[in-house]
Protein backbone atom coordinates (compact mmCIF):
# COMPACT_ATOMS: atom_id res chain seq x y z
CA UNK A 1 0.00 0.00 0.00
CA UNK A 2 2.70 2.49 0.98
CA UNK A 3 4.81 1.85 -2.12
CA UNK A 4 1.89 3.08 -4.25
CA UNK A 5 1.13 6.11 -2.12
CA UNK A 6 2.60 9.34 -0.86
CA UNK A 7 2.71 7.92 2.71
CA UNK A 8 -0.17 10.09 3.88
CA UNK A 9 -3.36 8.97 5.64
CA UNK A 10 -5.45 10.52 2.84
CA UNK A 11 -3.87 8.02 0.41
CA UNK A 12 -5.09 5.10 2.49
CA UNK A 13 -8.55 6.68 2.69
CA UNK A 14 -8.54 7.16 -1.10
CA UNK A 15 -7.67 3.48 -1.53
CA UNK A 16 -10.37 2.37 0.93
CA UNK A 17 -12.99 4.49 -0.82
CA UNK A 18 -11.97 2.98 -4.15
CA UNK A 19 -12.31 -0.50 -2.59
CA UNK A 20 -15.72 0.38 -1.17
CA UNK A 21 -16.90 1.51 -4.61
CA UNK A 22 -15.53 -1.58 -6.36
CA UNK A 23 -18.40 -3.97 -7.08
CA UNK A 24 -16.07 -6.88 -7.83
CA UNK A 25 -14.32 -6.90 -4.44
CA UNK A 26 -16.70 -4.95 -2.16
CA UNK A 27 -17.52 -8.07 -0.10
CA UNK A 28 -13.89 -9.12 0.41
CA UNK A 29 -12.64 -9.08 3.99
CA UNK A 30 -8.98 -8.50 3.10
CA UNK A 31 -6.85 -6.86 0.46
CA UNK A 32 -5.35 -9.25 -2.04
CA UNK A 33 -3.17 -8.60 -5.07
CA UNK A 34 -6.29 -9.01 -7.22
CA UNK A 35 -7.99 -6.27 -5.18
CA UNK A 36 -5.07 -3.89 -5.69
CA UNK A 37 -4.92 -4.67 -9.40
CA UNK A 38 -8.63 -3.93 -9.78
CA UNK A 39 -8.42 -0.68 -7.81
CA UNK A 40 -5.31 0.64 -9.56
CA UNK A 41 -7.18 2.61 -12.23
CA UNK A 42 -9.63 4.31 -9.87
CA UNK A 43 -6.92 5.04 -7.29
CA UNK A 44 -4.76 6.53 -10.04
CA UNK A 45 -7.63 8.64 -11.37
CA UNK A 46 -8.52 9.93 -7.90
CA UNK A 47 -4.87 10.65 -7.10
CA UNK A 48 -4.46 12.70 -10.26
CA UNK A 49 -7.67 14.59 -9.46
CA UNK A 50 -6.25 15.52 -6.06
CA UNK A 51 -2.96 16.66 -7.58
CA UNK A 52 -4.85 18.78 -10.12
CA UNK A 53 -6.72 20.44 -7.26
CA UNK A 54 -3.47 21.23 -5.46
CA UNK A 55 -1.96 22.74 -8.61
CA UNK A 56 -5.01 24.94 -9.32
CA UNK A 57 -3.75 27.55 -6.90
CA UNK A 58 -0.74 28.05 -9.22
CA UNK A 59 -1.97 27.18 -12.70
CA UNK A 60 -5.16 27.32 -14.72
CA UNK A 61 -6.93 24.06 -15.51
CA UNK A 62 -5.85 24.49 -19.13
CA UNK A 63 -2.18 24.83 -18.14
CA UNK A 64 -2.33 21.75 -15.93
CA UNK A 65 -3.92 19.75 -18.74
CA UNK A 66 -1.24 20.90 -21.19
CA UNK A 67 1.47 19.43 -18.96
CA UNK A 68 -0.50 16.23 -18.36
CA UNK A 69 -1.04 15.77 -22.12
CA UNK A 70 2.71 16.09 -22.66
CA UNK A 71 3.24 13.18 -20.26
CA UNK A 72 0.30 10.93 -21.15
CA UNK A 73 1.46 7.75 -22.92
CA UNK A 74 5.11 8.58 -22.28
CA UNK A 75 7.73 6.97 -20.09
CA UNK A 76 7.70 6.85 -16.30
CA UNK A 77 11.24 8.20 -16.18
CA UNK A 78 11.88 11.25 -18.32
CA UNK A 79 13.73 14.55 -18.50
CA UNK A 80 12.53 18.11 -18.91
CA UNK A 81 13.98 18.15 -22.44
CA UNK A 82 12.08 14.97 -23.38
CA UNK A 83 8.86 16.53 -22.10
CA UNK A 84 9.54 19.68 -24.12
CA UNK A 85 10.10 17.64 -27.29
CA UNK A 86 6.62 16.10 -26.93
CA UNK A 87 5.12 19.56 -27.50
CA UNK A 88 4.91 20.59 -31.14
CA UNK A 89 7.00 23.54 -32.20
CA UNK A 90 4.93 26.70 -32.13
CA UNK A 91 2.23 25.09 -29.99
CA UNK A 92 0.68 26.68 -26.93
CA UNK A 93 2.05 23.80 -24.83
CA UNK A 94 5.64 24.40 -26.04
CA UNK A 95 5.30 28.12 -25.40
CA UNK A 96 3.96 27.48 -21.90
CA UNK A 97 6.67 24.90 -21.12
CA UNK A 98 9.43 27.23 -22.31
CA UNK A 99 8.08 30.16 -20.28
CA UNK A 100 7.39 28.29 -17.03
CA UNK A 101 9.61 25.18 -17.10
CA UNK A 102 11.47 25.86 -13.86
CA UNK A 103 8.23 26.60 -11.98
CA UNK A 104 6.50 23.53 -13.45
CA UNK A 105 9.38 21.24 -12.52
CA UNK A 106 9.47 22.52 -8.95
CA UNK A 107 5.69 22.75 -8.37
CA UNK A 108 4.93 19.30 -9.79
CA UNK A 109 7.75 17.89 -7.64
CA UNK A 110 6.40 19.62 -4.53
CA UNK A 111 2.89 18.13 -4.95
CA UNK A 112 4.30 14.65 -5.60
CA UNK A 113 3.51 14.32 -9.30
CA UNK A 114 7.11 13.32 -9.88
CA UNK A 115 10.28 12.72 -7.93
CA UNK A 116 13.87 12.26 -8.99
CA UNK A 117 15.92 9.24 -9.93
CA UNK A 118 19.60 8.92 -10.74
CA UNK A 119 20.33 5.73 -12.68
CA UNK A 120 24.01 6.40 -13.35
CA UNK A 121 25.42 4.30 -10.49
CA UNK A 122 25.21 0.64 -9.57
CA UNK A 123 22.09 1.37 -7.54
CA UNK A 124 19.32 3.81 -8.43
CA UNK A 125 19.08 6.83 -6.16
CA UNK A 126 15.53 8.07 -5.54
CA UNK A 127 14.31 11.41 -4.21
CA UNK A 128 10.72 12.31 -3.28
CA UNK A 129 9.33 15.43 -1.68
CA UNK A 130 7.00 13.36 0.51
CA UNK A 131 10.08 11.59 1.91
CA UNK A 132 11.70 14.89 2.89
CA UNK A 133 13.84 15.55 -0.20
CA UNK A 134 13.19 19.18 -1.03
CA UNK A 135 13.76 20.69 -4.44
CA UNK A 136 13.71 18.97 -7.81
CA UNK A 137 17.06 18.09 -9.41
CA UNK A 138 17.57 18.19 -13.18
CA UNK A 139 21.31 17.93 -13.82
CA UNK A 140 24.19 15.55 -13.11
CA UNK A 141 22.29 12.41 -14.10
CA UNK A 142 19.05 13.24 -12.28
CA UNK A 143 15.83 12.49 -14.17
CA UNK A 144 12.15 12.95 -13.37
CA UNK A 145 10.29 9.87 -12.13
CA UNK A 146 6.51 10.10 -12.40
CA UNK A 147 4.89 8.68 -9.28
CA UNK A 148 3.84 5.08 -9.91
CA UNK A 149 0.33 5.69 -8.53
CA UNK A 150 -0.30 7.91 -11.58
CA UNK A 151 0.86 5.39 -14.19
CA UNK A 152 -2.56 3.90 -14.89
CA UNK A 153 -4.38 7.18 -15.42
CA UNK A 154 -1.55 8.62 -17.53
CA UNK A 155 -1.04 5.40 -19.56
CA UNK A 156 2.63 5.48 -18.69
CA UNK A 157 4.99 3.11 -20.50
CA UNK A 158 7.37 1.21 -18.25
Amino acid sequence: ILDNSWHKPRDIVRLLIAAQNDSLHCDDTSFTQATFDTLKKEYSKNSLTEIRQELQSLYTSEEIEMVIRLLRGGFGITTSEQIRKRASKGSKAREFWDARQEDILEDFYRVGFWGNVNRSGAEYLWRWNHKGDTGVLTGDGWELAIHSALYSELSIVF
